[in-house]
């Protein structure tokens, strides 16, 4: 039977620590890989709060971590109008339930305190009812921005990520 040498013991003995310090920080940086992203603002229909080429942190998984709420601003999956996927920054103003029976609100949170709905959206939208579990997003630069008063509702499956830092 063979003794291990001093020199052996402490090799093992760094080794164990090693593994010990580095398996959960890399666990963690591959969850942060996958949990978290980046995404650059791109265009002016988020001033004053956010800017053309700023770059925000956002969670990917908001659906277990974080729910949606008003107020949120949300990174939309959504064609373009040359078909291509492209990602637009909204905040949400409104949010349908399950059930769909919320009416059009009166009044919706912007940026720049409550607005009147029929001042933000167009007459005829209020003629057919906000589908169930969908959200009416709005860009901070009203003046400047593409969103549900354009396309109409997003729908859960369209939201990749919720901002969480800028």
């Amino acid at each position: 039977m063979t003794e291990e040498s001093p020199k052996a013991k402490k090799l093992e003995r760094a080794k164990r620590i090693e593994r010990i310090i580095l398996l959960p920080i890399l666990a963690l940086v591959a969850a942060a890989f996958f949990i978290l992203g980046r995404v650059e603002v791109i265009g002016r229909s988020m001033e004053p709060n956010f800017h053309d080429g700023q770059r925000l942190i956002v969670i990917k998984t908001y659906k277990q971590l974080s729910p949606l709420k008003v107020g949120d601003v949300i990174v939309i999956e959504a064609a373009n109008k040359k078909g291509r996927e492209a990602q637009i920054i909204k905040r949400i103003a409104f949010i349908q339930n399950a059930q769909g029976t919320l009416p059009w609100p009166g009044i919706l949170p912007t940026s720049r305190g409550p607005q009147l709905t029929p001042t933000l959206f167009p007459a005829e939208a209020f003629s057919s009812p906000i589908p169930k579990k969908s959200m009416l997003v709005l860009g901070d630069n009203l003046e400047n921005s593409t969103d549900s008063r354009e396309f109409g509702p997003v729908f859960p499956n369209e939201v990749f990520a919720k901002v969480i830092s800028r």
